[in-house]
């Protein structure tokens, strides 16, 4: 424990340097939360909430907490059966709730089409993207083709699976990072 409290304290004081100064247009966006370091074979095991906390979240806490990133990026795979892409628990209640993170989540290349692909957790694209979003993702990393995706999302909006409020969370993750770096300035 005491290694990733450390290695937390110390990616922590890289993102601020790396952000330090706005007119180098630096964006940090730490990966790949919440399993970091371990192996793609390590991906899916099953962790418990002690050994979540105390390893595997602890080195996140400062970065997402202290360092103040624009983003995070998601790691690929499950934690505790439970597909990172679409776990509320650690992309609302650990990451906004408890640690108050205001930047975006960035969903893992791969991870959003792996809902209905692989995973079968949901039977269609169009669900995946939905449920990754109501899940507390705010943008995929290519999974799908943007006119796809944004046509995915408004059918979802219209037919009342993602509201407004998350839409507008969503939305509102991405421009602030945006707003953040300087992508707005002239």
């Amino acid at each position: 424990a005491g290694t990733a409290w450390l290695a937390g304290e110390i990616a922590a004081a890289y993102v601020q340097g790396l952000q330090r100064d706005p007119s180098r247009s630096v964006a940090a966006i730490p990966g790949l939360f919440p399993l970091g370091v371990f192996e793609p074979a390590d991906r899916s095991r099953e962790w418990g909430e002690r050994y979540l906390r105390m390893n595997l979240l602890q080195p996140f806490e400062p970065i997402l907490r202290d360092g103040s990133p624009i983003g995070v990026a998601t790691a690929p795979g499950e934690v505790d059966g439970v597909p990172i892409t679409i776990d509320s628990g650690l992309l609302r209640d650990v990451l906004r709730s408890e640690w108050n993170f205001d930047g975006f989540t960035l969903a893992a290349p791969g991870s959003i089409r792996a809902l209905s692909e692989s995973e079968h957790s949901t039977a269609t694209p169009t669900q995946a993207i939905c449920q990754a979003i109501n899940s507390g993702i705010d943008m995929q990393w290519n999974d799908y083709d943007t006119g796809s995706f944004v046509n995915a999302v408004s059918e979802c909006v219209r037919d009342g699976v993602i509201s407004m409020e998350v839409l507008n969370r969503a939305v509102g993750d991405v421009l602030r990072a945006k707003f953040r770096s300087g992508l707005f300035d002239t």
